[in-house]
């Protein structure tokens, strides 16, 4: 009794003291804070480098489409605002002429090989590429250089950049490299022998990525819109390939996209190449949406 007296108050004040030291420094006070869509990616970006190239952006504002060709940053056009822009005759009428030219450009470039891709496609394939050969980390981490690359580039206000941004030739050149490494561009040339067309060559490089080495999702390579935004639609609009490639069920593509999964759907059927450009399921769709409007 008299041993438990004399410790009650020592005790006390020492359970007191600890119940202080946890309310003060606990790590929900001290690590945890109120994070706005931009605090978030910021903290993301320094765990991702590939969202590095949107942590100074700022765009998290809700901005109109330009009129016209919209900004690489811009929101996806609806259907009706597409057609409006691109397949529209002057008296507001739907204008096939107009929807073939528009889903056309969505293709590209005839696919010829490497030597004639763009900076922004040279990287692409090489970073696909190396995921289809499971080196995952090497893909990640180009696209993250990429990214972090054009952190500074086109701080144009909360519309984005006003112009499509350029890749650095250093991003270039570590493309290149691993590009040149021998094989890797017969392999590449196989994998996408049944393409015509530059866009879709790299919609089915990508899809031999997921099928082979797993997930790679469009997060990996946002910057891309910033880029070349009709090839970001078209590879945005990839699903995850099924392990038999006449199971894939891909999604709906955006409106800025449909012209490319139209021919990239008609190649994978055919299998072989189609040079014409083959969008006429995509003008038949927005015709039909057109006609209930």
């Amino acid at each position: 009794m008299i041993l438990g007296g004399a410790l009650r108050w020592p005790t006390a004040i020492f359970i007191a003291v600890l119940g202080v030291i946890c309310i003060l420094r606990a790590a929900p006070g001290r690590f945890a804070k109120a994070l706005d869509l931009e605090g978030l990616i910021e903290v993301q970006a320094r765990m991702f480098p590939t969202l590095r190239g949107f942590a100074d952006r700022r765009l998290t504002k809700l901005v109109a489409p330009a009129a016209g060709m919209p900004r690489p940053a811009d929101p996806a056009l609806h259907a009706h605002e597409w057609r409006q822009r691109f397949a529209s005759d002057r008296n507001g009428k739907f204008s096939e002429a107009g929807a073939v030219s528009a889903f056309t450009a969505q293709l590209g470039r005839h696919w010829t090989g490497l030597e004639a891709a763009t900076p922004v496609e040279r990287v692409l394939f090489a970073a696909f590429f190396a995921h289809y050969n499971q080196e995952r980390s090497e893909a990640m981490e180009l696209l993250g250089r990429l990214s972090e690359s054009l952190r500074k580039s086109g701080l144009d206000g909360p519309e984005g950049p006003k112009e499509a941004l350029t890749v650095p030739d250093e991003i270039v050149a570590i493309a290149d490299e691993k590009l040149n490494i021998p094989g890797v561009g017969a392999k590449i040339d196989a994998l996408c022998a049944r393409n015509g067309w530059t866009t879709t060559a790299l919609m089915t490089l990508l899809t031999e990525a997921r099928r082979k080495a797993g997930v790679l999702a469009p997060p990996a390579f946002a910057i891309v819109k910033l880029i070349d935004r009709p090839l970001w639609y078209a590879l945005h609009s990839l699903g995850f390939p099924h392990e038999r490639p006449e199971e894939d069920v891909h999604p709906n593509p955006r409106i800025e996209a449909a012209g490319a999964r139209a021919h990239w759907e008609a190649e994978r059927k055919a299998r072989r190449p189609i040079y014409t450009p083959a969008v006429s399921v995509a003008v038949a769709t927005l015709q039909k949406n057109s006609d209930k409007v």
